[in-house]
């Protein structure tokens, strides 16, 4: 699948695929319905670009297909917040971290997190 874009509701699929590794259908429907209402059509409709798209493969047990995760959730989210960065702050990782730091409930804890992860890193790179 050379374009990785994926939409909300493939996300939400996609995420199902990881958590659970092999699932049905009506399992991955079942499992976005516990947090929000999506028709089993729909999730059908996405399960069926998904695979033409490569990001997903299936086994047939019985008569219900078992569906598996063809990319890596890494690959996937590299690539989504690539794009988000790029569109939306013209490709500036500041400009994104300032926004959420500025504009998003971040706790305490949270940002000692990020200045963690920040020291970290320039260490790294200083070794």
């Amino acid at each position: 699948m050379k374009d990785k874009r994926m939409g909300r509701t493939q996300m939400k699929i996609m995420n199902v695929l990881w958590e659970k590794k092999r699932v049905s259908a009506q399992e991955i429907t079942d499992t976005i319905n516990e947090s929000e209402n999506v028709a089993h059509s729909t999730v059908q409709t996405f399960l069926r670009i998904l695979l033409k798209n490569k990001a997903i493969a299936y086994d047939v047990e019985g008569r219900t297909f078992i569906y598996y995760p063809l990319l890596e959730k890494g690959e996937v989210t590299r690539n989504a917040v690539k794009d988000f960065v790029e569109s939306i702050f013209t490709g500036s990782p500041e400009g994104a971290v300032s926004y959420i730091i500025k504009n998003m409930d971040v706790d305490d804890s949270e940002l000692d997190r990020i200045k963690e992860m920040i020291d970290n890193r320039n260490k790294d790179k200083n070794a």
